[in-house]
């Protein structure tokens, strides 16, 4: 089921459907035995999902360390330019999750006349504007 779940983002309300499906499924296959065949392959299907799984956590953790990195970055040179940035400019930067982004945003701060250049920058990303 979390391959399904991973592979599948639905809608609440049809979340729930399916569970009661696969759950309806299961309780039918409950009396019934697996043959040698079925059981090598639904053991090599919770595998290769468990290895796509372990895989894709990976990619969204590295991707979360350069936006982290990124972001300690950019707020950096924003303190030593500028001196310390104000709650509402940490929390803006804090919205963002494009490591790129973040990185140009960055370049801008070293080359800035002033942090409102900046923060006029930041403001044109949608997540910031939004939030």
């Amino acid at each position: 089921m979390r391959v399904v779940h991973w592979l599948l983002a639905l809608p609440r309300e049809e979340e729930v459907g399916l569970m009661k499906e696969v759950k309806s499924w299961e309780a039918s296959m409950q009396g019934e035995s697996r043959s040698p065949y079925e059981t090598v392959v639904l053991e090599a299907g919770i595998e290769e999902g468990r290895r796509l799984g372990r895989q894709e956590g990976r990619q969204e953790g590295r991707q979360e360390g350069r936006c982290a990195a990124a972001r300690e970055f950019l707020l950096d040179v924003l303190a030593a330019r500028f001196g310390a940035c104000d709650e509402s400019f940490v929390r803006a930067v804090e919205m963002l999750s494009d490591a790129a982004r973040l990185r140009q945003l960055a370049q801008l701060a070293l080359r800035a006349a002033s942090l409102a250049d900046v923060w006029r920058e930041l403001l044109k990303d949608r997540d910031v504007a939004r939030g």
